[in-house]
């Protein structure tokens, strides 16, 4: 792909979810990362979207 911008990635990466499911989108860019940037990313979302509710849960045995 041509270097776009990060709202011209974005636009495309809608589109592509729409077509095949975030689902599938997540699991390639899950491929791509190694452990511990998967868990840094987690960690992230969990810490923005979530108010480190799973990681809470994870420290108190709640999960796993």
């Amino acid at each position: 792909m041509v270097n776009v911008d990060k709202s011209t990635a974005l636009d495309i990466l809608s589109l592509m979810i729409q077509r095949v499911g975030a689902d599938v989108i997540i699991e390639e860019l899950v491929q791509q990362l190694d452990g511990d940037e998967l868990c840094d990313m987690v960690s992230g979302l969990d810490q923005y979207l979530f108010d480190n509710h799973y990681s809470n849960c994870i420290d108190e045995g709640l999960m796993f």
